[in-house]
């Protein structure tokens, strides 16, 4: 669930950073009056990161991470499921079944 975002570090240079989308708590603005200023992301150990990107271009791409995490879980515990079925119905059919007299 990792989502890249670039940052800016202390000389000025963009690196991409992979931030876990479980831990961000909310995004805001840093100017409200003018959206395209950049964006806070707070963060669940309280630490607030400013990203030059945009609300509009990092919301989606947030949203998104979430969506194929959900999907790979999902596909997960599916397959998870499947397997064990499948053991159920092995052990079912090795299992002698008592005779009637």
């Amino acid at each position: 669930m990792l989502c890249g975002i670039i940052f800016y570090d202390d000389k000025g240079l963009q690196f991409i950073e992979h931030i876990n989308v479980a831990e961000i708590n909310r995004l805001s603005f840093r100017d409200p009056r003018n959206i395209d200023a950049g964006t806070y992301i707070y963060m669940r150990n309280n630490d607030v990161l400013y990203t030059p990107e945009t609300m509009d271009i990092i919301a989606p791409r947030i949203q998104e991470t979430w969506r194929e995490a959900a999907a790979v879980l999902m596909a997960d515990i599916y397959f998870r499921m499947a397997q064990e079925e499948q053991r159920e119905i092995e052990l079912r059919k090795k299992k002698p079944r008592p005779r009637k007299p």
